[in-house]
């Protein structure tokens, strides 16, 4: 009997399972998924979902190989431990008969082992109270494989047997890594197979991830599709997606497939995986480097154009907060009626997204009225984040105009054409990384404490386009590097120049803001 355990996006398992037996012939089953204390987040070991799978004859390498999952494992161990020595409990049940069996299942796969002294690598990802670290974890079992293999050595850089070890509360899992996933010695965990991935190792949106909710999106043949990635927060986060969710969906629809980012590094790679995954696309894949939430203007798709977008939220905006009502408007416009959306976004308070699909879930009441329907909401995660992706519904027999939306919405913005090389591209490039506060107000706005203190009497003394101040909900900023990036113009901007704008500000930006 060959056990074998396949990992997955947590949450998404039914896809997964779904995807698995029609395009892969494969039965599986998913495990149950821990359940966490209030205020406990279980981190990435958390945001796996495991599917087990029991057969006589090895399966197929296709089975393997499938685009939704993450890593397969040769099961070595799967059971609860009991209360008390839990590493005691762990290391205990690697028996020689589990291991040998797993090993039958390892060389059904894998090319054969060394003749003499085989390398191994135990990974270890641990989640929930324990009185041990992930590397008191590691070094138990790999003590527990060399008394099961006296002449085996360890080599962290390219073992031929990588053991990936899974502890949740109790809850253990044991097994050794099939191909066509390899290890890596920088993360437990291993990427995905994808030949076409020549840049964008560290992306947000791993390429499993992107099947899986390319396939809970569903989209059909000939249809227009724009997907948007998540934008990298800053240098020490992973890169942005490189063009990952448009390629997977049209690895999977023969759909026409539009990748929007802001990023210019990242729509290159974006180009360069598009290229070189072009042999095996069904549909086609074009790479757009603009805001996504201005996929009319910046990116020139007609109106009700779109049959459904796919996007991880939030995006189209770096350092900044999103304007879930103005994407929601602007996506009413180009998205056709009966078409839809599968926006993805952090499901709690906190962390990047800050209830981003809750704000979606409320923003699709109002912006525009009458435009959207909340189809499903499925939770999910990333990375042992949990997340939401809310699939909309586009209502209605037209596609509303932009002055019918800002009709509906109460607030009429006036934008200006801005200056070729000032659009908000080009302010996230300048601003990315850079101080532009004067002094005025600390570099990261969250920091509360780090504002100064300033009277409206200081305020007053800055009205120059070289030198403009304003106040806004209490705090100072010095607008003036933002003058000619500002989409109403500069003189909205100076005749608030000197005061308290905080009523003008609300006027015009009184969406939601996240």
């Amino acid at each position: 009997m060959h056990d074998y355990a396949l990992l997955t996006t947590a949450g998404l398992e039914s896809v997964a399972l779904d995807a698995l037996a029609s395009e892969c012939g494969l039965r599986a089953s998913a495990l149950p998924a821990p359940t966490a204390r209030k205020g406990e987040s279980f981190g990435s070991a958390g945001g796996l979902g495991i599917l087990v799978a029991s057969r006589q004859e090895p399966l197929a390498a296709r089975a393997l190989s499938a685009p939704v999952l993450q890593a397969a494992l040769a099961v070595v161990v799967r059971c609860e431990v009991e209360d008390g020595d839990v590493l005691a409990a762990a290391v205990g049940s690697v028996s020689e008969e589990r291991w040998r069996s797993a090993m039958r299942t390892h060389a059904a796969h894998a090319a054969p082992l060394p003749p003499s002294a085989p390398s191994f690598r135990i990974a270890s990802l641990r989640a929930g109270q324990h009185d041990f670290d992930s590397r008191a974890l590691s070094s138990a079992l790999g003590a527990a494989v060399s008394a099961l293999q006296p002449s085996w050595r360890v080599d962290l850089e390219a073992p031929d047997v990588c053991v990936l070890a899974l502890l949740v509360n109790r809850s253990l899992l044991i097994g050794a890594l099939l191909p066509p996933f390899s290890p890596r010695k920088s993360d437990p965990l291993p990427m995905e197979p994808r030949q076409w991935l020549v840049r964008g190792e560290r992306a947000h949106m791993r390429p499993h991830r992107a099947a899986l909710l390319a396939r809970l999106l569903a989209p059909a043949s000939g249809e227009v599709l724009p997907c948007s990635p998540r934008l990298a927060p800053s240098d020490a986060s992973p890169e942005p997606s490189p063009g990952i969710l448009a390629i997977e969906a049209a690895l999977l629809a023969s759909v026409t497939a539009h990748s929007v980012d802001l990023d210019p590094a990242a729509c290159d790679a974006a180009r360069a995986n598009a290229a070189a995954a072009a042999p095996r696309l069904r549909g086609r894949v074009t790479v757009h480097c603009g805001d996504a939430a201005r996929l009319g203007g910046e990116v020139g798709l007609p109106r009700a154009s779109v049959d459904c977008v796919l996007a991880d939220l939030p995006f189209g905006m770096l350092h900044a907060r999103l304007d879930v009502g103005a994407l929601l408007s602007a996506l009413a416009v180009l998205v056709r009626p009966g078409g839809r959306c599968l926006l993805v976004g952090n499901a709690g308070p906190g962390g990047v997204g800050r209830g981003v699909a809750a704000a979606v879930v409320k923003a699709s009441r109002r912006y525009p009225p009458g435009a959207w329907r909340v189809v499903r909401q499925t939770a999910c995660a990333s990375g042992g984040i949990a997340c939401e992706a809310v699939q909309l519904a586009r209502l209605g027999e037209a596609a509303p105009r932009l002055g019918r939306l800002e009709k509906a919405r109460g607030k009429a913005r006036g934008k200006v054409v801005l200056e070729p090389g000032f659009g908000l591209a080009a302010w996230l490039r300048l601003s990315r990384g850079a101080d532009l506060t004067g002094g005025v107000g600390p570099l990261d706005e969250e920091e509360e404490e780090a504002w100064p203190k300033w009277s409206l009497a200081d305020v007053a003394s800055h009205t120059t386009p070289e030198d403009s101040w304003m106040a806004v909900r209490g705090k100072v900023y010095n607008v003036s590097p933002y003058l000619r990036y500002h989409p109403g113009g500069v003189d909205a901007l100076l005749d608030a120049a000197g005061t308290d704008a905080t009523a003008l500000f609300q006027q015009h930006h009184a969406w939601d803001l996240i």
